[in-house]
């Protein structure tokens, strides 16, 4: 008996499928690269905040006394520190501010205070408008800053989407909760375009967070239905490269557009070529089986089959049918995660190998 016997004598459950499919097929990658096209807008989604909240280079408090949004006339009358201002009241009733220099010597430079009267920021700065511009979040000596909570409640999202979007899938499956996760991420970026208020971009982009990092959770589960175990392990550390394909693609939207309001629309456009390729992409036979859809998952396995070379037919899906499904293992859950101790241990490591490459990514990087 031969490797390749053996190998196929040892695979049970769904994994017999491949004992008549390829393990991996031309179809099959186009199957993985059609579904893993979410990822990309996942991947520009995650990291917006670099463009939408970033920090301007060059600003000024906007004097009191002074009827100007005049950049370089508020910088010449402003103190070194860009959140501090001087009281010109009486400055700008005494000297003329077509020569503002003449009124250098009029500035009491002793008396400096807190920006009161919102900001002007260089048509120099890097981007025109980004939210930290748009809702003067600079120069917060809170604790806890509005920027750094908006963008920590933009973290919440993805937890949120993770764990609600795993159980999304069980009921609707991984193709429809695929499409359900990336459309309402398309929505509420689309609808962050429109938005001009702190609690609602914070509220929405908690969504956004949410719905994008659902994607990369239904895709990964879908993607590793797809291949046999021969490639399960490689492909499946492969799964993120497009994620990271996102991020330069954000890098390119962020450097043709420099209003915030503009990248917002550059994501929606990224998302939307999944919508037509959403039709290529078969159901989960898997999950067809486990909802009772026999005959569906059937149609399934036989199109997987015609598109891949392979040769399941209906005698095989009766024998295939018979043996696992009639002998299906008690299903697991959750809580087997602790109670067994091998996961629990695995499980442990797994949770401290994505705190500090979550604390390293989105903190240090």
């Amino acid at each position: 008996m031969t490797q390749d016997v053996k190998k196929e004598k040892e695979l049970k459950g769904f994994d017999q499928i491949y004992s008549r499919i390829p393990h991996l097929s031309f179809y099959q990658i186009c199957i993985l690269l059609f579904s893993s096209y979410t990822i990309i807008l996942s991947g520009a989604v995650q990291n917006a905040s670099v463009i939408l909240n970033a920090k301007p280079e060059e600003y000024r408090c906007v004097p009191e006394g002074l009827n100007s949004t005049d950049y370089q006339l508020i910088d010449l009358l402003s103190p070194p520190n860009p959140c501090r201002v001087y009281d010109l009241t009486n400055v700008t009733e005494n000297c003329d501010l077509d020569d503002p220099k003449s009124c250098l010597d009029l500035i009491e430079t002793e008396q400096c205070g807190k920006c009161e009267n919102g900001f002007v920021y260089s048509p120099n700065n890097t981007f025109q408008e980004t939210v930290v511009s748009r809702f003067d979040w600079i120069c917060e000596d809170s604790l806890f800053p509005a920027s750094s909570i908006s963008t920590s409640v933009f973290m919440l999202g993805l937890l949120v989407g993770a764990l609600s979007f795993g159980r999304i899938s069980d009921v609707l499956g991984r193709k429809r909760g695929l499409m359900l996760a990336h459309s309402l991420c398309l929505i509420t970026n689309l609808m962050l375009y429109w938005t001009d208020g702190p609690v609602s971009f914070t509220l929405m982009r908690f969504l956004a967070g949410a719905f994008a990092h659902a994607c990369v959770v239904v895709s990964y589960v879908y993607c590793i239905e797809q291949v046999g175990p021969n490639w399960r392990t490689f492909l499946g550390c492969q799964h993120l490269q497009l994620f990271e394909f996102g991020i330069i693609v954000l890098s390119i939207i962020g450097y043709y557009n420099r209003n915030w309001h503009d990248v917002q629309i550059g994501l929606v456009l990224v998302g939307l070529p999944f919508m037509p390729l959403y039709f290529f992409l078969p159901s989960s036979y898997k999950w067809l089986y486990s909802k009772g859809k026999n005959a569906e998952a059937r149609a399934t396995l036989k199109l997987i089959s015609a598109k891949s070379g392979g040769s399941i037919d209906d005698e095989w899906i009766n024998e295939f049918e018979l043996k696992s499904l009639n002998n299906e293992e008690e299903k697991a859950g959750i809580t087997d995660l602790i109670a067994n101790p091998h996961l629990r241990w695995k499980t442990i490591v797994m949770f401290f190998n994505w705190f500090v490459t979550s604390m390293v990514y989105y903190d240090w990087a």
